[in-house]
């Protein structure tokens, strides 16, 4: 959830945050901003917080699905992962697919 910077309904969403979700959505939210995407790119995130360690899953896919490539790390809940998964996926060759996106 959204609020403004302050404000009641900022207290109140502070009430129901989960904190392994919230950790889990960074993750993806940064590997995707890392990677340039959005929601029009072909590519996805899934993170999940299994005790005190981050799990992130990342494809990024060519548009006619002749070419995918997949990165999946595992790290302590406070390194960044998603830097360590885009990483993976840059070097795999997922700058070039994201690039072809762009002309």
């Amino acid at each position: 959830m959204q609020t403004r910077a302050e404000g009641e309904a900022r207290e109140v969403v502070r009430t129901i945050d989960d904190r392994d979700s919230h950790v889990a959505f960074d993750a993806e939210r940064r590997l995707v901003a890392q990677l340039g995407g959005g929601c029009a790119l072909p590519l996805g995130a899934y993170a999940q917080v299994v005790d005190d360690r981050v799990r992130l899953h990342a494809a990024v896919f060519r548009p006619d699905g002749s070419r995918f490539l997949e990165s999946s790390v595992e790290g302590p809940r406070d390194e960044d992962v998603s830097v360590r998964a885009a990483d993976e996926l840059l070097e795999a060759g997922a700058g070039e697919i994201l690039a072809e996106l762009q002309r």
